[in-house]
């Protein structure tokens, strides 16, 4: 069946101007004439579809001539053609996004002018106070407002290495897995390196080795591409036993070797916040353990974890190996600038965990009204803050939301605001978390 001009307008729903376009543009080549004039088929239809739909989609006309032109070719530009589309839709999939940023902006003014107008007065209305610390959730829009700034924001920090003391290269951001159990640990190393993280952590305390270890199987990447990072137990002060626990651990996991293996602090849990027992015997016991595995190939560098200035001027002043990292707790309001001077001075690489104090700093005023400056949540000021200092950041999550968030740390605080993070008044109270020894409870 033929079809005019006129007639494939009206079922298309465009200006018969626009067909004519089309037509003086050289873009219908496959559309017959008779006596001059275009005659439209069935066949057509497919064709005039995807013009409409690149046309709709902003691409512009000298790039839809290039792909008709690729069109006429065969199958010899399958692939250019194949990357004209893609780029297009990943064109399209990124209006969508700035719009569903515009409409979140919308929600917000449509809820703001309805509360004023049932009030009488803007005054009644809500507005985001930094001092208060509310939520940004509490209003229409403004929570996914933030998501959306957020997924905006570039994960570069993910392709971005330190490199140890021995040369090894060390990813500059690392999932963190303490308090994640069972299939959620699984589930969350899949969903990390699905994101881009090339770095995990763990520990033989968190119980959740075998778990990590299958996450990194089952998340089909090469064992050479991730970062492993397990920590040996602070109760073993003895070599055999501190040996016998590293095999345990490469059993654990699944691995030939681990990239990174760490003391996890000087004093068994147990005395921490207890005793002034710095047990450097057993701590150097302990790291000549490490330092064998090192040699033997089954470890790819080793450390420490919570250890003080004089815990490794021990390892310092008797160790073969010097340490490559030591891994702290180490945030805004709490941030031991002394000990993270001395490590640096010593080319040993710091690691922060709990980079955002366990969440006790979210309402933190001062985070809250510059995380605002920035357009950044109090999280990924705090990380960008420790990775500013030279710092490798350990956030744990096992939501994927947060753990893209947590690396969308893509911007600069300035000179003056970092000033004003170190000066943060000392975190007095980590809340329901104040009974961890490493947040100066006991056990």
């Amino acid at each position: 069946m033929s079809y005019t001009i006129s007639q494939v307008a009206q079922m298309m729903g465009v200006a018969p101007s626009t067909l004519r376009y089309y037509d003086k543009e050289g873009l219908l080549p496959n559309v017959k004439r008779v006596n001059g004039i275009r005659v439209f088929e069935d066949a057509d239809f497919p064709w005039l579809r995807i013009l409409n739909c690149l046309k709709g989609t902003g691409m512009p006309i000298r790039k839809i001539k290039e792909y008709v032109d690729l069109c006429a070719d065969g199958d010899a530009t399958l692939e250019q053609r194949y990357s004209i589309i893609k780029d297009q839709r990943q064109h399209v999939l990124d209006q969508i996004e700035q719009l569903n940023f515009y409409l979140k902006e919308l929600d917000y003014k449509d809820w703001y002018y309805r509360t004023a107008i049932a009030a009488g007065t803007e005054k009644a209305v809500y507005h985001p106070d930094p001092v208060s610390g509310l939520a940004l959730d509490e209003i229409p829009g403004m929570g996914l407002h933030h998501q959306l700034m957020n997924r905006r924001r570039k994960m570069s920090i993910l392709n971005e290495d330190y490199v140890l003391n021995n040369g090894v290269k060390i990813p500059k951001l690392a999932l963190g897995t303490w308090l994640i159990e069972g299939q959620a640990a699984t589930e969350a190393v899949k969903e990390a390196i699905k994101l881009g993280y090339r770095h995990i952590d763990t520990a033989q305390a968190y119980g959740n080795e075998t778990e990590v270890g299958l996450g990194l199987r089952e998340s089909g990447k090469d064992r050479q591409a991730i970062f492993v990072t397990t920590k040996l137990a602070a109760e073993l002060k003895d070599y055999d036993s501190a040996a016998k626990a590293i095999d345990e651990s490469l059993t654990k996991l699944g691995l030939d070797y681990i990239d990174l293996m760490i003391i996890h602090s000087p004093q068994p849990w147990k005395v921490v916040n207890q005793s002034d027992n710095r047990y450097e015997k057993g701590n150097l016991e302990a790291y000549r353990a490490l330092e064998d595995a090192y040699k033997a190939g089954k470890l790819r560098a080793i450390g420490v974890s919570n250890f003080n200035q004089h815990d490794l001027q021990n390892i310092l002043d008797h160790a073969d190996v010097k340490p490559a990292v030591d891994q702290i707790l180490a945030h805004v309001a709490n941030t031991p600038f002394d000990l993270i001077d001395f490590c640096q001075r010593n080319d040993i690489l710091v690691e922060a965990y709990s980079p955002v104090a366990h969440g006790a700093v979210l309402k933190n005023s001062v985070l809250v009204a510059m995380a605002q400056k920035y357009g950044v949540s109090v999280a990924q000021l705090c990380i960008r803050y420790d990775l500013q200092l030279g710092m490798l950041p350990l956030p744990k999550t096992a939501n994927p939301e947060h753990m893209a968030q947590n690396a969308a740390v893509d911007f600069e605080i300035d000179a003056a605001d970092m000033d004003t993070l170190k000066q943060v008044e000392h975190i007095k109270d980590y809340g329901n978390d104040r009974f961890f020894p490493v947040f100066g409870g006991k056990l």
